[in-house]
């Protein structure tokens, strides 16, 4: 072998094993290459980003992955994204199908650093998979964006944000017209919020949420989980089989065109002692839709209203579910439908103005209607 080959073989060997020269530059070059040919830029264990990483390709259907050894990236990104996901064309139907991110750790610059975000995945960003993927120390750890058109089907298995001491202050923003985004196996963990869902509504704009842990947040009086539409479109949010939700109180507050359903989920406890907020808030003036089975729902610290509706333009239902120690307070003549909970526990029971609720065959203090 001459010496010009051992020195580029050198060179290769130390870009790569290096974590000080492993840096954005190299990284992104193999991306670019990738997006011509399709496959996986494969990642060595440790990694420093000095700049945004742009998983972005021309419009199209080449497959490509980010793939982690598995990997942490420590971002050095300051107050902007560590990944951008998407397509190099913003506008118009310009996806870029099938890009991935799997078996990664991001590391970023702090949540006291405004404007810092994990990965944040574009509209052009259709079909996007994450897979395997941690994200600590981030303003907002996961961000994805829907626009006209909408985003479409954005998947995330086994997915961890914020699980550092509560390292971000939002583990996941579903920012306007999301379509069919789904999260399956999570565990999230802020400051401040773990999941919103607001902007506009556009033509289609949901999500799906199970077999998830939200523990914990920390702030009281900014609900763990908003959903609301700015535009009037309905966005809808379903979580089901969620095995531990400790956060501070609201657990959920629901805007106007919000639709949420619940199956499966337990509620344990406010380990914050946020005081007598609700458990859940429909808000005022609004026009929303709940629906609740097979759940265990409790009172926040305070033994406020386990769930207040405050619009007589929304609707709730809820069936084969236990009210702990806690009321479902009804403002204003708002629609209700209760059938076969468990209204057992001191004060368990339905308040305000019931004129339009109807409940059937409740053990306990919800009595029929």
């Amino acid at each position: 072998m001459n010496k010009l080959a051992a020195l580029s073989i050198f060179a290769i060997f130390v870009t790569w094993h290096n974590p000080v020269v492993a840096q954005s530059a190299t990284i992104q070059a193999q991306i670019n290459s990738a997006c011509s040919t399709g496959g996986s830029i494969n990642l060595p264990p440790i990694v420093t980003l000095t700049q945004t990483l742009n998983l972005r390709c021309p419009p199209g259907r080449i497959p490509v992955t980010l793939q982690g050894a598995p990997s942490q990236i420590t971002c050095n990104t300051g107050a902007t994204p560590c990944i951008i996901v998407g397509s190099t064309v913003d506008t118009g139907a310009n996806n870029t199908i099938n890009l991935a991110i799997k078996d990664v750790h991001l590391i970023g610059p702090g949540r006291t650093v405004t404007g810092s975000e994990g990965v944040k995945i574009v509209p052009t960003a259709d079909f996007a998979v994450l897979t395997d993927v941690g994200i600590d120390f981030f303003d907002l750890g996961l961000h994805l964006i829907g626009d006209a058109p909408l985003l479409v089907s954005v998947t995330g298995t086994n997915i961890k944000v914020g699980l550092l001491g509560a390292s971000v202050n939002t583990s996941i923003h579903l920012d306007g017209e999301v379509a069919n985004a789904v999260f399956n196996n999570f565990v999230l963990s802020a400051q401040n919020r773990l999941i919103l869902f607001d902007g506009p509504g556009g033509t289609g704009s949901n999500a799906t949420f199970t077999n998830g842990v939200l523990n914990t947040t920390f702030t009281p009086g900014i609900a763990s989980v908003y959903v609301g539409s700015s535009d009037g479109s309905v966005k809808g949010l379903q979580m089901g089989q969620i095995s531990d939700w400790e956060t501070a109180c609201p657990y959920i507050q629901m805007g106007n065109s919000a639709a949420v359903w619940l199956n499966g989920i337990s509620w344990n406890g406010d380990v914050q002692n946020s005081g007598s907020y609700p458990g859940i808030e429909m808000l005022p003036n609004t026009v929303s839709w709940l629906n609740i089975d097979n759940a265990g729902l409790s009172y926040c610290s305070g033994h406020g209203d386990i769930i207040k509706v405050e619009s007589a333009n929304s609707t709730i239902r809820v069936v084969n579910s236990s009210f702990y120690l806690g009321t479902v307070n009804f403002v204003g003549q708002s629609r209700g439908t209760f059938i076969g909970n468990d209204c057992t526990t001191t004060g368990a029971t339905l308040i305000g103005d019931l004129t339009r609720v109807r409940a059937s065959g409740n053990l306990g203090q919800c009595a029929d209607r």
